[in-house]
């Protein structure tokens, strides 16, 4: 019998999209990101599909030297599910940013490093 988690990663595995082959996607990518347009070109990919679909998106991961998939969650339902159990961020902007709030892949660091900033960001009305 399948567990309740194990159902949900089915579940979830079933909506997701690729937008084209990979070859191809790492080609558009790339053109993108030297013109700079690389939001205009995800934005098109959740016109195609829906504002709320998953899509998977390869990347070069430097921390591995290697090309991996990237799913991104923009259905509301995974999204909230997902977030309950499975936080973990891509190690994209390590390379530039180092360890730093936007970038650490570690949830405890996060952690610590949110509250530290918290009070400097929190609007006092």
């Amino acid at each position: 019998m399948a567990t309740t988690e194990n159902k949900s990663i089915n579940d979830l595995k079933q909506k997701l999209i690729y937008p084209s082959s990979t070859s191809d996607l790492v080609k558009d990518i790339e053109e993108a990101e030297k013109k700079g347009k690389l939001h205009i070109l995800y934005s098109k990919f959740l016109k195609k599909y829906g504002y709320s679909s998953n899509i998977i998106i390869p990347y070069y991961d430097d921390s591995i030297s290697k090309i991996v998939d990237m799913i991104v969650i923009n259905n509301p339902d995974d999204v909230e599910r997902i977030t309950m159990k499975h936080i973990k961020k891509t190690p994209y902007l390590k390379s530039l940013l180092y360890d730093s709030i936007i970038s650490t892949t570690n949830n405890d660091t996060w952690g610590t490093q949110r509250k530290n900033f918290q009070p400097a960001i929190t609007i006092i009305l």
